[in-house]
């Protein structure tokens, strides 16, 4: 135990303390939480797409942003969240953007935050919903940061079984056989559909005008065939007749 006074440890000032205290803030975000750090591709609001940092804090459903990576930016209150030192609340939400890696796009509503609440380093922070809808295997990820001793990795994805058989094609950058249940999102103020893409099992958003019904496949129906022999033997001649009958059916 240290000697401490006034809840500071003897032979050190306060603002010492303060740098010691601040720096051991900063640590909890970079290697004590061990946030695993993934390298993605994110929309600006003007809608350019850059690689940018960003974390994935599986133990937060806080997701969030810097003003400069959040679209359609509007009124909205997180309400108190706890942050190292104390408690803060953002007031202004918007939807974090970045592509699908096969097509489309992932979107996920958040808030605006400023760099300081921010994991070090990272534009945007992806709570459990974010992670979700991202399709980031979380765990996968830290292992593979810490075998490979690296700060971020592109992100390693986990998708979920299929709701149901592919019934569409999501067109874009390749054409890509997709689940759609029928729901229309106007989230980016235009028709688009919330898509699960049979590839990996990973959801996105895509546009409506890009989605296509596939192609219904031709079942062969299966045939039966079964003969039938008859014997006749006529007392006017002796010879043996013999018939055979075939009966084609078809099974269902």
């Amino acid at each position: 135990m240290f000697p401490h006074q006034n809840g500071m440890m003897e032979g050190i000032s306060r603002p010492e303390f303060r740098a010691i205290a601040q720096d051991c803030c900063e640590q909890a975000f970079t290697a004590v939480a061990g946030i695993p750090r993934v390298e993605m591709l994110v929309l600006d609001a003007a809608g350019a797409v850059s690689t940018q940092m960003v974390a994935a804090d599986s133990g937060s459903t806080f997701t969030a942003a810097t003003a400069e990576f959040v679209y359609n930016r509007r009124p909205r209150s997180s309400g108190p969240i706890k942050v190292c030192g104390g408690y803060t609340e953002l007031t202004e939400g918007g939807e974090i953007i970045h592509p699908h890696h096969l097509t489309g796009l992932v979107v996920t509503t958040g808030f605006v935050a400023p760099e300081s609440h921010l994991p070090h380093g990272c534009v945007a922070t992806l709570g459990c919903d974010g992670i979700d809808h991202s399709s980031i295997d979380v765990l996968a990820q830290y292992r593979e940061q810490q075998r490979l001793d690296k700060r971020s990795l592109p992100p390693i994805r986990r998708g979920s079984a299929m709701k149901g058989p592919a019934n569409y094609r999501a067109s874009g950058e390749g054409d890509h056989a997709v689940f759609w249940d029928g729901d229309i999102n106007f989230l980016l103020r235009t028709p688009m559909t919330h898509v699960q893409f049979q590839e990996g099992g990973t959801f996105g958003l895509a546009r409506l005008e890009r989605l296509l019904p596939l192609p219904k496949k031709r079942t062969k129906k299966r045939v039966s065939f079964s003969d039938t022999v008859s014997f006749t033997l006529s007392r006017s001649s002796p010879k043996l007749s013999v018939r055979k009958t075939t009966t084609r059916s078809w099974l269902p």
